[in-house]
C-alpha cells in the first residue's frame, strides 16, 4: 500500500521551490531586465497552479509576490 502525501506538503514545497528560485535568481540581478525575473516567477505561479492544488496555488502566489522585490 502507497502512502498518501499530506495536502500540505504539496504546498510547502511549492513555497520551497519559490524561495529557491528567487534565490537561484540573485546573482544574475543585474544581468536581467526588471520584468524578466517577476515574469519567471510567474511562469512557476502558473505551473504551480495547473499540477498542484488551490492551496498550493494561493502559497506560490503569496511566496513569489513577497521573493518578487528580494530577486
Amino acid at each position: 500500500m502507497s502512502a498518501v502525501p499530506a495536502p500540505g506538503s504539496r504546498t510547502v514545497r511549492c513555497a520551497s521551490f519559490l524561495v529557491a528560485l528567487a534565490l537561484a535568481l540573485v546573482p544574475f540581478r543585474t544581468d536581467l531586465t526588471h520584468t524578466n525575473a517577476p515574469l519567471v516567477l510567474v511562469v512557476v505561479v502558473v505551473a504551480v497552479v495547473a499540477l498542484g492544488s488551490r492551496t498550493a496555488g494561493v502559497a506560490a502566489a503569496l511566496s513569489a509576490a513577497a521573493w518578487c522585490d528580494f530577486s
